[in-house]
């Protein structure tokens, strides 16, 4: 499954007209027009916020260029972090969810790569240990079967 990422590209002004808002609130925190109303909305604006973030204001034109920068310094200093406490950050229907600052090379990788579902589980299957590692293999396996499902029946009609 291929994912659209192209909503990447384009300069969301009202996103970042509220993320700049919340930079400049003394409480730090994002108001939820910055991060949408529904799960969905949340997420991509969410992964909007952090390529924007990493990708123009960094200027990190690779994933390698990212590494210095993968941290909880820059995280909290761009207020991203919050990102992460809310758990708004998750792959296919909310079976991964990246709650720790430390999955921040995770979702750079997913976004500089802009993986498809399998791909982006793959990649947090790879990158996880222990009970993480865990969890993704058996999500894995269950979007697998399905996968493998859908071909045997056919198309829709």
């Amino acid at each position: 499954m291929r994912l659209d990422w192209r909503y990447l590209e384009y300069m969301d002004k009202n996103l970042l007209y509220e993320y700049a808002g919340s930079l400049a609130d003394p409480t730090g925190r994002m108001s939820c027009a910055v991060i949408g109303e529904d799960g969905e909305q949340k997420k991509r604006s969410a992964f909007y916020l952090i390529w924007f973030v990493y990708r123009h204001v960094l200027g990190c034109r690779t994933l390698e260029e990212t590494k210095a920068y993968q941290n909880e310094e820059t995280l909290r200093r761009y207020r991203l972090n919050v990102l992460f406490k809310d758990c708004v950050l998750y792959v296919g229907d909310m079976d991964i969810v990246f709650h720790a600052s430390s999955d921040i090379g995770i979702v750079l990788e997913i976004l500089y790569g802009r993986y498809g579902l399998i791909k982006q589980i793959e990649c947090c299957a790879a990158q996880s240990k222990g009970v993480k590692k865990t969890r993704c293999l058996g999500v894995l396996k269950k979007y697998m079967k399905t996968s493998e499902r859908l071909r045997e029946d056919g198309p829709l009609r």
